[in-house]
């Protein structure tokens, strides 16, 4: 076999394992089954300042999928596009901060609030409304 020929096959595998490295990859980020979820998160009447909700596939009844973490900021949360909520039975867990006048630091607002919910295809709202009874975080 001639060199020339060797190198072009060497090349051309090199090239197909790019590509598929390059298509592995690019199915890391992609949305499919995902849906984009925004909202509002209130406590006591108010807008919570700062916090997380995350949204995980409820496993007890059967979904699966990633993990969804969207920053609450001012009230608001939107997951990205890329990494958003699965559809169908979700687990819901709303952690809530403020920061008092006299710290600097943000501290718990409430527990961490926990419920079920389900999730439709398409564009979610969830506007979250967490109970005014929720126990008193501990400090």
């Amino acid at each position: 076999m001639p060199c020339g020929t060797s190198r072009r096959a060497t090349r051309l595998l090199l090239s197909a394992l790019c590509l598929a490295g390059g298509l592995s990859l690019a199915g890391c980020n992609r949305s499919d089954g995902l849906t984009t979820v925004s909202g509002r998160v209130t406590y006591r009447g108010e807008a919570v300042p700062r916090g997380d909700v995350f949204i995980e596939p409820d496993a007890s009844q059967g979904n699966i999928g990633p993990q969804c973490r969207s920053s609450i900021v001012d009230g608001v949360f939107r997951s990205r596009p890329s990494y958003g909520a699965v559809q169908g039975p979700v687990v819901v867990v709303v952690e809530g901060l403020h920061t008092p006048p006299e710290s600097d630091f943000p501290v718990p607002l409430f527990p961490r609030h926990e419920f079920k919910t389900e999730i439709p295809k398409g564009n979610a709202t969830l506007d979250i409304l967490v109970p005014e009874d929720v126990a008193k975080p501990r400090r």
